[in-house]
């Protein structure tokens, strides 16, 4: 019973394994499949009814739950049970992310922009504790653990395991990640922010190129006495460069302008 539960603590932490150790791979591809395909459909269905309106972006953070669930179970559950983990998946994240998230005091102090903590610690949290449930014992064979599947074959502690997996997952991240921090600031005296300045700029203030071109241009449409089209590029951005010297946000701006093919700073085509 040790050996299987250090094997199951070390299967709990997400690492994505699209091609699982087994007799039966196509089987376990599919569960892959059914969780994340469900989880991306539940959750636009979620954004659907609330918002009333679905949204791509939705649709993406509904994909990428449904894998961070599926990571601990993929290859030790059926596929209907990769179905049921896919509406959990996403409706689980959703609601946190979406209504609890905004009401608790914590977040409001937190700069989690991208939603990892729903997308990463909520799913994976969820992944981890169904696993225990919906394990089986022919999947739990094929990667060679001793443990006879989850509570739905009989084995009800494998639940508590999952959750000690978990809650060993989370207090590793949170005693370790401070510290890699303080060594990036204050040993390598790297910065783990950048400047207001430099963010309103974005891309091109540290790697001098943008991610997409077509947002870094804030162009508009103005009329000429003539009633003809004029194409202008705005910003009044600044900030400092990494040599030192100041640069302005218009300088970059501009840069992205001449490679869009679109006017500079108080300039007309």
């Amino acid at each position: 019973m040790r050996d299987m539960s250090m094997r199951q603590l070390s299967s709990f932490y997400p690492a994505y394994n699209p091609t699982p150790p087994t007799t039966h791979p196509a089987p376990h591809s599919l569960v892959i499949i059914h969780n994340q395909s469900t989880s991306l459909l539940v959750w636009t269905l979620c954004d659907y009814l609330y918002y009333k309106k679905p949204a791509i972006l939705g649709s993406v953070q509904g994909m990428i739950t449904g894998l961070v669930a599926i990571t601990p179970a993929a290859g030790v559950i059926a596929g209907w049970a990769a179905i049921v983990m896919g509406v959990l998946s996403a409706t689980i994240p959703w609601y946190t992310m979406n209504l609890l998230g905004k009401r608790l005091w914590l977040f409001k102090y937190v700069d989690d922009t991208l939603g990892v903590f729903h997308k990463h610690l909520v799913a994976g949290f969820v992944g981890g504790f169904f696993t225990g449930i919906f394990a089986t014992v022919d999947g739990s064979a094929a990667f060679g653990l001793t443990n006879p599947g989850g509570a739905i074959a009989g084995n009800g502690r494998q639940v508590w395991v999952q959750i000690v997996g978990a809650l060993f997952v989370i207090g590793w991240n949170m005693a370790v990640t401070p510290l890699i921090l303080f060594f990036i600031k204050y040993v390598l005296r790297i910065p783990l922010r950048m400047s207001e300045d430099m963010l309103l700029v974005g891309d091109d203030a540290v790697h001098g190129e943008a991610a997409y071109a077509i947002e870094s241009v804030f162009s508009s449409v103005e009329r000429n006495g003539n009633g003809n089209g004029v194409e202008t590029a705005h910003t009044t951005a600044g900030f400092e460069g990494s040599s030192g010297g100041e640069r302005s946000g218009e300088e970059m701006r501009n840069k992205e302008a001449r490679r869009m093919g679109v006017a500079e700073v108080g300039e007309t085509v």
